[in-house]
Order: structure tokens, then sequence, then C-alpha cells
């Protein structure tokens, strides 16, 4: 179960409101949220989810991209990066594969909670616990 301060209701929705991110109807910005970490690079992630349990995850934007979010997570193999992307008004990770998109980033996360992330060529990784802060 994956453990986040401020859940989110599945019936949210995402716009982009000047350099942060509203969930709308509810209002909650992703930086009020345990999992978004704000602009991070990657060596940054890896360093807090080196010595975390599997399963453990943080969302972060690219500090030079800010419309880029990917969300990094500690497996048994070693810690993963994958892309958060948009296509046709559904979020997926990496490529994504039919059946795993969600109308929201929350809503992706919830569904990763009970259905394993396939990462090609390493592991089947399920979403645990946010990464502390």
């Amino acid at each position: 179960m994956v453990t986040c301060r401020h859940p989110v209701p599945s019936s949210s929705y995402i716009v982009k409101l000047h350099d942060a991110i509203l969930i709308r109807p509810v209002g909650l910005f992703f930086s009020d949220t345990r999992w978004f970490f704000g602009d991070m690079e990657r060596p940054a992630a890896e360093d807090i989810l080196r010595h975390s349990s599997n399963g453990t995850f943080l969302v972060r934007r690219n500090p030079v991209d800010r419309t880029d979010l990917t969300m990094s997570l500690k497996g048994a193999t070693g810690i993963i990066h994958l892309k958060l992307k948009a296509v046709n008004g559904m979020y997926a990770l990496g490529s994504g594969s039919a059946g795993n998109e969600s109308a929201s980033i929350p809503e992706l996360i919830e569904h990763h909670k009970h259905t394993e992330i396939k990462v090609t060529g390493k592991e089947n990784i399920l979403l645990r616990w946010c990464a502390e802060k």
C-alpha cells in the first residue's frame, strides 16, 4: 500500500498553472503531495532512493524542461526512471501499455499500487511507499 499524506480523489484532473501543476477540482498542488519532489536531477533522485525499500518511488520534474515529469522508483535490481507521458488525455509510465493508462497522475499512482509496472528487460514493480523528503 502506498502511504501518501494527501490522497487525491479519483475524480480529480490536472491542469498546468504557470509554474505549478494544479489538480482540480480539489485545488491540491503537486508540491503539497508527499510523492512530488519538484525540480530534481536523476542523481539526486538516486541518492534519495538508494537505501529505500523496493517499491519506494517519487515523482520529479526536470529542472531544464519543467514540463517533463519522471517517476523514479526502487526495484530489486536498482533504481529505474520512467517518463510520465500524456497521450490523448491519458497518462502512462514509459512507453505505456494498453490498459495501464489513467486520467491523472494520482490515478496512475493508485493504479500501480495494485497493478505491477512492467519494465522491459528488468523486473515488474508494484508501487508501495512514497520516498521520504
